[in-house]
Protein backbone atom coordinates (compact mmCIF):
# COMPACT_ATOMS: atom_id res chain seq x y z
CA UNK A 1 0.00 0.00 0.00
CA UNK A 2 1.57 3.64 -0.79
CA UNK A 3 1.91 5.86 1.52
CA UNK A 4 0.01 9.06 -0.50
CA UNK A 5 -1.32 8.82 -4.09
CA UNK A 6 -2.27 12.32 -5.47
CA UNK A 7 -5.22 11.93 -7.79
CA UNK A 8 -6.00 14.11 -10.84
CA UNK A 9 -2.58 16.01 -11.46
CA UNK A 10 -0.99 17.46 -14.13
CA UNK A 11 2.42 17.65 -14.48
CA UNK A 12 5.17 19.25 -16.89
CA UNK A 13 5.70 16.53 -18.43
CA UNK A 14 2.70 14.53 -19.52
CA UNK A 15 -0.37 15.47 -20.90
CA UNK A 16 -3.82 15.62 -18.88
CA UNK A 17 -3.89 14.37 -15.26
CA UNK A 18 -2.11 11.52 -13.67
CA UNK A 19 -2.02 10.06 -10.06
CA UNK A 20 0.88 10.23 -8.31
CA UNK A 21 2.15 7.09 -5.57
CA UNK A 22 4.73 7.86 -2.91
CA UNK A 23 5.99 5.36 -0.57
CA UNK A 24 8.00 6.85 2.12
CA UNK A 25 9.65 9.85 0.57
CA UNK A 26 9.72 8.73 -3.08
CA UNK A 27 7.54 9.01 -5.97
CA UNK A 28 7.33 5.29 -7.01
CA UNK A 29 4.20 5.19 -10.21
CA UNK A 30 2.71 7.90 -11.97
CA UNK A 31 0.17 6.89 -14.50
CA UNK A 32 -3.12 8.11 -15.93
CA UNK A 33 -5.06 5.88 -13.19
CA UNK A 34 -4.06 4.22 -10.62
CA UNK A 35 -6.11 1.50 -8.88
CA UNK A 36 -6.21 1.00 -5.57
CA UNK A 37 -5.83 3.00 -2.19
CA UNK A 38 -2.92 4.89 -0.20
CA UNK A 39 -2.87 5.64 3.54
CA UNK A 40 -3.77 9.01 2.52
CA UNK A 41 -5.03 11.14 -0.86
CA UNK A 42 -5.28 13.98 -2.00
CA UNK A 43 -7.51 15.67 -4.75
CA UNK A 44 -4.87 18.03 -6.89
CA UNK A 45 -8.29 19.22 -8.87
CA UNK A 46 -6.30 19.50 -12.26
CA UNK A 47 -3.84 21.64 -10.58
CA UNK A 48 -0.12 21.28 -11.58
CA UNK A 49 2.22 19.48 -8.90
CA UNK A 50 6.06 20.52 -9.28
CA UNK A 51 9.32 19.43 -7.49
CA UNK A 52 10.03 21.08 -4.37
CA UNK A 53 11.56 24.69 -4.98
CA UNK A 54 15.77 25.05 -3.55
CA UNK A 55 16.64 28.84 -2.08
CA UNK A 56 20.25 28.12 -2.31
CA UNK A 57 21.45 31.58 -1.05
CA UNK A 58 20.21 33.01 2.39
CA UNK A 59 21.53 34.52 5.52
CA UNK A 60 18.73 33.15 8.15
CA UNK A 61 20.54 34.79 10.80
CA UNK A 62 20.18 37.93 9.38
CA UNK A 63 16.44 37.05 8.00
CA UNK A 64 14.03 39.66 8.73
CA UNK A 65 16.08 41.22 11.04
CA UNK A 66 15.27 45.20 9.91
CA UNK A 67 12.23 44.24 12.22
CA UNK A 68 14.95 43.74 15.39
CA UNK A 69 17.03 47.26 14.43
CA UNK A 70 17.06 50.74 14.03
CA UNK A 71 16.67 52.28 11.07
CA UNK A 72 19.66 53.54 8.95
CA UNK A 73 18.85 56.91 8.72
CA UNK A 74 21.45 57.54 5.92
CA UNK A 75 20.91 54.76 3.67
CA UNK A 76 24.62 54.55 3.75
CA UNK A 77 26.52 50.82 3.52
CA UNK A 78 28.90 52.34 6.35
CA UNK A 79 25.64 52.77 8.53
CA UNK A 80 23.90 49.37 7.65
CA UNK A 81 27.21 47.62 8.47
CA UNK A 82 27.39 49.73 11.91
CA UNK A 83 23.97 48.51 12.39
CA UNK A 84 24.24 44.77 11.70
CA UNK A 85 27.72 44.71 14.21
CA UNK A 86 25.89 46.24 16.84
CA UNK A 87 23.25 43.55 16.67
CA UNK A 88 25.75 40.83 16.19
CA UNK A 89 27.11 41.86 19.56
CA UNK A 90 23.52 41.48 20.86
CA UNK A 91 22.64 38.22 19.69
CA UNK A 92 20.34 35.59 21.41
CA UNK A 93 20.12 32.30 20.25
CA UNK A 94 15.89 32.57 20.80
CA UNK A 95 15.96 36.06 18.28
CA UNK A 96 17.56 33.92 15.94
CA UNK A 97 15.45 30.52 15.93
CA UNK A 98 12.54 33.39 15.76
CA UNK A 99 13.77 35.38 12.95
CA UNK A 100 14.92 32.38 11.40
CA UNK A 101 11.80 29.74 11.95
CA UNK A 102 9.49 32.59 10.22
CA UNK A 103 11.46 32.87 6.90
CA UNK A 104 11.47 29.20 7.09
CA UNK A 105 7.94 28.57 7.18
CA UNK A 106 7.03 31.64 4.68
CA UNK A 107 9.10 29.44 2.28
CA UNK A 108 7.39 25.84 3.09
CA UNK A 109 4.20 27.79 2.94
CA UNK A 110 5.27 28.92 -1.13
CA UNK A 111 6.71 25.41 -2.20
CA UNK A 112 10.36 25.75 -0.63
CA UNK A 113 12.08 22.55 1.16
CA UNK A 114 15.46 22.40 0.25
CA UNK A 115 17.79 25.46 2.05
CA UNK A 116 21.38 26.26 1.80
CA UNK A 117 22.20 29.08 4.41
CA UNK A 118 25.03 31.02 5.13
CA UNK A 119 25.90 32.00 9.09
CA UNK A 120 28.00 34.11 10.00
CA UNK A 121 31.25 32.85 12.15
CA UNK A 122 33.23 36.10 13.38
CA UNK A 123 34.79 37.65 16.20
CA UNK A 124 31.51 39.25 16.74
CA UNK A 125 28.79 36.91 17.05
CA UNK A 126 30.84 34.17 17.31
CA UNK A 127 28.69 30.98 17.64
CA UNK A 128 25.39 31.76 18.78
CA UNK A 129 24.17 32.82 14.90
CA UNK A 130 25.56 29.13 14.00
CA UNK A 131 23.63 27.36 17.63
CA UNK A 132 20.60 29.31 16.42
CA UNK A 133 20.44 27.99 13.02
CA UNK A 134 21.13 24.11 14.52
CA UNK A 135 18.27 24.51 16.55
CA UNK A 136 16.11 25.75 14.15
CA UNK A 137 17.75 22.52 11.46
CA UNK A 138 16.67 20.19 14.00
CA UNK A 139 13.14 21.42 14.54
CA UNK A 140 12.31 21.94 10.72
CA UNK A 141 14.10 18.35 9.94
CA UNK A 142 10.56 16.59 9.49
CA UNK A 143 9.73 19.06 6.66
CA UNK A 144 12.69 20.29 4.70
CA UNK A 145 16.37 19.98 4.14
CA UNK A 146 18.74 23.11 6.01
CA UNK A 147 22.29 23.28 5.01
CA UNK A 148 24.55 25.59 6.92
CA UNK A 149 27.62 26.96 5.30
CA UNK A 150 29.82 28.78 7.93
CA UNK A 151 30.18 31.88 6.29
CA UNK A 152 33.75 33.89 7.56
CA UNK A 153 31.66 37.61 6.80
CA UNK A 154 34.48 39.71 9.03
CA UNK A 155 37.65 37.38 6.62
CA UNK A 156 39.51 34.69 8.02
CA UNK A 157 42.76 36.46 8.51
CA UNK A 158 41.94 40.51 8.97
CA UNK A 159 39.69 39.05 11.67
CA UNK A 160 41.52 37.41 14.54
CA UNK A 161 40.22 34.00 16.08
CA UNK A 162 38.02 33.26 12.85
CA UNK A 163 40.02 30.45 11.62
CA UNK A 164 39.31 28.53 14.46
CA UNK A 165 35.72 29.72 15.19
CA UNK A 166 35.33 28.10 11.71
CA UNK A 167 37.08 24.83 12.61
CA UNK A 168 34.43 24.81 15.49
CA UNK A 169 31.46 25.60 13.74
CA UNK A 170 32.21 22.29 11.34
CA UNK A 171 32.58 20.36 14.93
CA UNK A 172 29.40 21.98 15.83
CA UNK A 173 27.39 21.06 13.06
CA UNK A 174 27.94 23.23 9.60
CA UNK A 175 28.31 21.39 6.44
Amino acid sequence: MMDLIIRNARTREKDGRVDIAIKGAKIRRIAKKLNGKAKNEIDAKGRLTTPTFVDPHLHLDKALISEVVRENVSGTLTEAIEIIWNKKKKYTIKDIVSRAGKAIEWGIKNGTTIFRTHVDVDSIGKLMPLEGLLEVRKEYQDVCDIQIVAFPQEGIVKNEGTEKLLRQAMELGAD
